[in-house]
């Protein structure tokens, strides 16, 4: 059954957050199998109509008149999906999504928080920026009831970056008589943030006496009207009136222009570079415009930006593919501070006037290598940036796009196989390719909102990770909302570190795990469970331990879970007779949990020859563990099963641990019979999904 979306934003909008609406609406459009998409347009500022794509243009009113009837009729929304600054955030449908261009500068104001929280499940913004500057902002805050602080004050809901599609358009001239055969393109709205005094100013100034050179902008103060176009022309004279001997030439475009005429500008053959030395972007829209049809960008290497001017070199490390303008991050003018949008104590970047010039000036003097570096630029955007990528990304951001069907299973984890490959994620992907029967749908526990949970609640869940829950309200919803869920627990979610054995060493003392608020959610959590299925035994009795309210009837030991393909290979490597020459391993992990350095001495101190792996494919590490003689595997913590481990047992490894590898001593694992080990485990998919089906 399709859910009814109501999507709210400027999409008749010839702005920024009107492409961004129009984004949104196309990414909606290729999954109209589950979405029953509805609209309503918000006016944006002053700014002018949508043109071209006739048909995206009949699309929108159709829908626009057929959403007034719906509403009219009384029809309900399952989501709405907001395209719009927070301040205009509100509760519309059962799941809210944000979908905003976010901020350029250092900071978000706390009325932004305010609404974001009490009206928001999940946000998504355009650009990874906008993003982490939500996710980094903190404030003391005073509780408008009580009057008590409330420190670290901040955005709580899952946020994704998605940036904008390629689009192929075919280029329009403009009627536009160049002069020059040396030209630059400026494509920015006149106002404080874009910086468009000093892009002149110091434009005309470094090439005031050549008459090869020239300046178009595409620009406008609030509007494409007359009145605007007379306002900004008057503008451009007063700035330009003590340059009066200049020799370069200045063209203003202004009006409606075209995604096909913008093209034509960008693709010029006399076109050398774009030039945005903004203060601050949420993307830079035609930046990224500019870059995929192969023209140089001169530009600061800050703010949304980033997320394309980048291109890795052979060693795989992004940097940034332009003429590099330097920059001081300093607090903005105080002509751009905008109540409960821009914070006047938030910072942006001011461009350095020299560092500008000479970037400009490179453009002419090393063309040949500009032209190169765009392309090679150019070539990676229209690779990366696909109108697939793009919508199916957007699509996942929202969070809930595979579940919108009816599901049978719910996998929740903080990272899976494809994000991550470690333990965890490996035996829940085990599980996810033997579901019994029906259809699962996965989600990162981030991304889990109450909307999402009342979606599902027909659905067996499976909870594995959860440290990245966006709060433990959403733990405690799941506790309340009655849903069947099992909890596959991999280390110690009552524990703030996840570990005791680190809660103690950081702290200094030992924890009353049981009185904190963390250990009564936990408590909480598998007692309302169906069952809670821990690694190994030791781990089950040290959380019994931990938690004496715990409910032990709906506990069991699973183990680690392991796919076919695993077997498979271990089944090989051990068909071969491998010789068992090489030096011990020792496993290379930055986890503080796996012990490297703590193994690594025990070999220096027996004077044991070892060899150290890391950041190797899991298949090169079975290979390697096959020759080994043995491992060296000293953990600083609790491990409560680690795989790592079995996997050289079944590979005829000698074993040096410690006790804190807690499946050590179990019965399935302390013998010398390795095919029953195996057998052992291969029944374990099996144990686990005969527990859910036979409590459904």
């Amino acid at each position: 059954m399709r859910k009814s979306i109501l999507v709210k934003g400027p999409m008749l909008s010839r702005s920024g957050y009107g492409e961004q609406a129009r984004f949104a609406l196309r990414a909606l459009r290729t999954r109209e199998d589950i979405f029953d998409i509805f609209l309503l347009n918000i006016p944006w500022g002053k700014t002018g109509h949508i043109i071209g794509n006739q048909e995206e243009q009949d699309w929108i009113y159709t829908n626009l008149a057929r959403t007034a009837m719906y509403a009219q009729q009384g029809g309900q929304f399952d989501i709405s999906l907001q395209i719009t600054i927070p301040n205009e955030f509100e509760k519309i449908a059962p799941v809210n999504i944000a979908y905003t261009a976010g901020i350029e500068t250092t900071k978000i104001p706390p009325e932004w928080i305010d609404k974001t929280n009490a009206n928001i499940d999940r946000m998504i913004t355009v650009g990874e920026h906008g993003k982490k500057v939500f996710e980094n902002t903190a404030y003391t805050a005073k509780n408008s009831e009580t009057g008590e602080e409330v420190p670290n004050f901040r955005v709580n809901v899952p946020m994704t970056a998605v940036n904008y599609a390629v689009i192929e358009t075919e280029p329009e001239p403009l009627e536009i008589n160049f002069e020059t055969d040396k030209n630059f393109l400026c494509v920015s709205q006149w106002g404080p943030r874009k910086n468009l005094d000093n892009t002149i100013k110091w434009f005309v100034e470094e090439f005031k006496d050549d008459e090869t050179v020239g300046l178009v902008l595409k620009t406008n103060l609030a509007a494409d009207s007359v009145i605007d176009r007379h306002v900004t022309g008057r503008r451009l004279e007063n700035l330009l009136k003590e340059y009066e001997d200049r020799k370069c030439k200045i063209y203003l475009v202004h009006g409606e222009v075209t995604i096909e005429q913008l093209t034509w500008l960008y693709r010029h053959p006399t076109m050398k570079a774009l030039i945005n030395i903004a203060h601050g972007e949420g993307f830079g829209l035609p930046m990224f415009e500019a870059a995929y049809n192969g023209l140089p960008l001169i530009t600061v290497a800050w703010s949304g930006q980033m997320d394309f001017i980048c291109r890795p070199n052979k060693k795989g490390k992004n940097f940034p593919r332009v003429h590099r303008v330097d920059y001081d991050l300093k607090n903005i003018q105080k002509e751009a501070v905008w109540p409960g949008v821009i914070n006047a104590d938030s910072m942006w970047a001011f461009p350095r006037e020299n560092s500008y010039k000479k970037a400009c000036r490179n453009a002419i003097a090393q063309e040949k290598r500009s032209r190169d570096e765009a392309r090679a630029l150019q070539k990676h955007i229209v690779q990366k940036f696909t109108k697939e990528n793009q919508y199916k990304q957007f699509i996942q951001a929202m969070g809930i796009p595979d579940a919108l069907e009816e599901v049978d299973y719910v996998f929740v984890n903080d990272l899976f196989k494809e994000q991550y490959v470690g333990g965890a994620e490996l035996s829940l992907q085990a599980l996810m390719d033997t579901v019994p029967s029906g259809t699962s749908t996965k989600f990162n526990s981030a991304a889990l909102t109450p909307g999402i949970v009342d979606t599902l609640k027909d659905a067996t869940w499976i909870f594995g990770n959860v440290a990245q829950v966006s709060s433990p309200d959403i733990l405690q919803y799941v506790v309340d909302s009655g849903i069947k869920y099992h909890f596959i627990e991999f280390d110690y979610k009552f524990c703030e570190y996840r570990n005791p054995v680190l809660y103690q060493r950081l702290e200094d003392e030992e924890c009353d795990y049981a009185n904190t608020n963390q250990g009564k959610l936990i408590t909480s959590f598998v007692n309302n469970s169906v069952q809670t299925h821990f690694m190994s035994e030791e781990q089950r009795q040290l959380y019994k331990q931990s938690l004496p309210e715990l409910d032990e009837s709906k506990t069991t030991v699973l183990s680690s879970i392991f796919d076919d393909e695993f077997f498979e290979q271990i089944e090989q490597l051990r068909a071969l007779e491998p010789v068992k020459s090489e030096p011990h391993v020792v496993l290379g992990s930055r986890s503080w949990v796996k012990g490297f350095a703590e193994s690594e001495k025990w070999c220096k101190q027996s004077d044991l020859e070892y060899q150290v792996i890391s950041d190797l494919p899991h298949s090169e590490v079975l290979e390697r563990l096959s020759t080994a003689k043995g491992i060296v595997f000293k953990p600083s913590g609790l491990d409560t099963c680690p795989r790592y481990v079995i996997e050289a047992k079944l590979l005829g490894c000698t074993l040096e641990l410690n006790e804190n590898v807690q499946h050590l001593n179990e019965d399935w694992f302390d013998t010398d019979d390795l095919d029953s080990i195996v057998t052992y485990l291969k029944s374990r998919r099996e144990v686990f999904w005969n527990s859910v089906t036979e409590n459904e």
